[in-house]
């Protein structure tokens, strides 16, 4: 059992120092417990791997958060000028909009006008080129119930 150790510690020395003289190859591989065989790397702080480990999933995670934020934002100012520019809609006559981060469509936009307060409307942006499209209501609807649906075109 022995054996076996030793050839496993010189092993990872060997593999530590490797063809380059780094800081990794600084580090020595030193037996915790001789009966089981555990072995670790010293000239490491560990603690200091570890929180820097975590700070970097943070640091990711939280840039992810800031791209949402910033694609729903996007997604919503979009969604506005399309409504007041391209539609004619005047701000007075739009109660909300507003977006989120869903699984299909991904960032689906829901407006409410304020003569229809009840009802949401949804839309997807589909690109520059298609441009905006509103899901119609579901089940069954009459489209003279609905005063803001848009004549869906096929895709």
């Amino acid at each position: 059992m022995e054996v076996g150790i030793k050839k496993f510690l010189a092993f990872c020395r060997k593999l530590i120092r490797g063809p380059h003289n780094t800081e990794l190859s600084k580090a020595r591989v030193k037996v915790v417990n001789e009966k089981s065989g555990e072995a670790e790397l010293s000239g490491f702080n560990m603690k200091r791997i570890v929180i820097s480990f975590f700070i970097i999933i943070l640091l990711v995670l939280l840039g992810l958060y800031v791209k949402v934020k910033i694609d729903i934002n996007k997604f919503e100012n979009k969604m506005h000028d399309y409504l007041t520019i391209s539609k004619g809609y005047k701000e007075e006559e739009i109660l909300g909009i507003r977006s989120e981060l869903s699984k299909l469509p991904k960032y689906p936009v829901y407006v409410t006008f304020k003569d229809e307060p009840n009802f949401t409307y949804t839309y997807v942006y589909l690109g520059s080129e298609k441009g905006w499209f509103q899901f119609p209501p579901p089940g069954n609807y009459n489209p003279r119930d609905f005063k803001h649906l848009q004549e869906s075109e096929q895709y």
